[in-house]
């Protein structure tokens, strides 16, 4: 994984990874990045599900599970297609995890509110 050094670089450049001078504190920053937004889904998951019926929670978490493995199984095709390893291969991986689960959150924000 990244150095503590390379972390404590990355922690500094959130939002302007692509900047970093080096590619191990880019790869840093692009996984603290993805580790953000994916804290940020997780937090609207949980209030979502607070509001849905049983039944509805179980529609929603088979979803969740689904996007979940397509999610990582796309990102992962993506870095192998564009890069095809190495050492940027993390950056896109995480570049395109942190992407698709933004917009996820924001779908389960729209999508999954409870009719009123």
């Amino acid at each position: 994984m990244n150095s503590p050094e390379a972390q404590e670089a990355a922690s500094k450049m959130l939002g302007h990874c692509g900047d970093a001078e080096t590619q191990d504190v880019m790869n840093a920053c692009y996984a603290m990045e993805f580790k953000k937004s994916d804290d940020w889904l997780n937090q609207v998951y949980r209030d979502v599900l607070r509001q849905l019926s049983s039944e509805d929670q179980q529609r929603v978490r088979a979803a969740q599970r689904a996007w979940l493995y397509y999610r990582d199984l796309h990102c992962g095709a993506v870095g192998a297609v564009q890069v095809g390893g190495g050492s940027l291969e993390p950056t896109v991986v995480y570049g395109c995890r942190t992407g698709l689960t933004v917009a996820r959150a924001k779908e389960i924000e729209n999508d999954y509110r409870a009719a009123e």
